[in-house]
């Protein structure tokens, strides 16, 4: 029995465990960094800039814009070629920065739009028609406000601003977590210092900062590898891009925060070897 519970062998152990604890301590301190970096409202709008949300927001649109106008007695192709992307992008990279920031007192102002399409159906019922009934004005003005709220909803879609509403919302507690977590790792990092000679420290350094890389990249590889993200079932050709932008973009964060964890894992292990080569 004496040897089974001699300090060795109680050594080994609680160094295990306290080696699984470092591992756990960096895969959330690395999840909370990573969250962090994704939420940054910089990182948001190059994720948007990269799905093209904008160009094919816009033909949507367009095509929505289409459908309405027929019933109405507009041509089919009234709109076509008509809504200007790069005032839509604008109005959405700014509608997202906001939403990135939290900021609560911005207001999403799409009058200028419904200004532009009464105008241009103003136009064309004189054209068409002659001159303009009260009860002319008034469909031209539900017609213009309708437009108005589809354009509305591309500019400000809500599974974005759903997903926006969660990270700002999360990023309130993440440097706490974070300060949490890093200390947490620290702490039990110095008593397994304690705990063993420096050969040993090291070999448990090795396999907690691997541990933790591999815990933090071997899933996010996976789903980039076999393209699971493309998978994601979302009707809108608009919304499937950005979404599927975004979560590739963490993913992808988090593999290199992997990399940089299997890299310092990599020093443990090159001091470990230096160690045993140059010292015995």
């Amino acid at each position: 029995m004496s040897k089974i519970f001699s300090k060795e062998i109680l050594r080994l152990i609680v160094s295990f465990i306290l080696s699984l604890l470092i591992c756990l301590g960096l895969f959330f301190t690395a999840i909370c960094a990573d969250l962090l970096i994704f939420s940054n409202p910089s990182f948001i709008l190059s994720c948007a800039e990269k799905s093209n949300y904008s160009k094919f927001a816009v033909s949507q649109i367009t095509e929505e814009l289409n459908d309405l106008a027929i019933p109405s007695g507009l041509p089919k192709n009234f709109f076509t070629d008509k809504i200007d992307e790069i005032s839509f992008s604008k109005l959405f990279y700014n509608c997202i920065d906001n939403q990135a920031k939290g900021n609560k007192n911005y207001t999403l102002n799409v009058d200028k739009f419904k200004k532009e399409v009464h105008a241009r159906v103003t136009e064309y019922s004189q054209n068409e028609g002659g001159g303009l009934t009260s009860e002319v004005e008034k469909d031209i003005e539900r017609f213009s406000q309708e437009c108005s709220n589809i354009y509305l909803s591309y500019a400000n879609p809500s599974l974005i601003n759903y997903i926006f509403d969660i990270l700002v919302s999360v990023k309130k507690y993440l440097w706490i977590a974070l300060a949490i977590s890093f200390a947490f790792t620290l702490v039990v990092g110095i008593f397994l210092f304690k705990l063993n000679h420096k050969g040993a420290f090291l070999k448990n350094c090795f396999c907690s900062c691997c541990g933790a890389a591999l815990t933090l990249g071997i899933i996010p590889i996976c789903l980039i590898a076999t393209n699971e993200i493309a998978r994601i079932s979302i009707s809108s050709k608009s919304l499937y891009a950005i979404t599927t932008t975004m979560a590739e973009q963490f993913l992808w964060i988090m593999i290199i925060s992997a990399a940089v964890l299997l890299f310092v894992s990599l020093i443990f292990l090159g001091v470990k070897i230096f160690r045993l080569i140059f010292k015995g």
